[in-house]
């Protein structure tokens, strides 16, 4: 319960890194306390603690969608409510099957292996997957917190999926 709890803060807080708030530092936090919490977890617990920090990150970042249906596309405040929520639950998917994927497949790893080059390896796959391939969702991609601190001058040279993969 305590771990869900932290996997839930933690995806809510990743918010915070992007703008308006611009807590670039946050981007940084979030994931590794994400990384930290999947170390030593079964495929199914990480994927649980993925899906928890997916519904923290994407309840709280993309709760415009409501906004948008409702009043702009003039549907009831029930059904606006309604796709909004399916459209958080299956943005949520991909952080609990990045933990699902990190926790089967990089289980005999170092913990530094694990840290340094799979996490950041499986959460690019995941954006990318995201952003490209299921559900064409390409807004709250790490990356772009990268905009506002040092990394920023590497946007040129390795775009946005380049961003991400240093910044988690």
């Amino acid at each position: 319960m305590r771990n869900s709890l932290i996997s839930l803060a933690a995806g809510a807080l990743l918010t915070l890194g992007f703008a308006p708030f611009n807590v670039y530092t946050l981007s940084f936090i979030s994931p590794a306390i994400l990384c930290w919490l999947w170390l030593d977890c079964p495929p199914k617990k990480a994927a649980f603690y993925g899906l928890v920090f997916g519904l923290g990150f994407f309840g709280t970042s993309i709760n415009w969608v409501y906004h948008s249906i409702h009043v702009y596309g003039n549907a009831s405040a029930i059904l606006a409510a309604f796709i909004a929520f399916l459209l958080i639950i299956s943005a949520a998917l991909f952080p609990a099957a990045q933990g699902w994927g990190f926790a089967y497949f990089f289980k005999n790893k170092s913990y530094l292996q694990r840290c340094l080059y799979a996490f950041p390896l499986c959460w690019l796959i995941c954006e990318w997957i995201r952003g490209q391939i299921f559900t064409g969702f390409p807004w709250m991609m790490i990356g772009y917190t990268a905009t506002h601190n040092l990394l920023q001058w590497y946007a040129p040279l390795i775009g946005l999926y380049g961003l991400s993969l240093i910044t988690a």
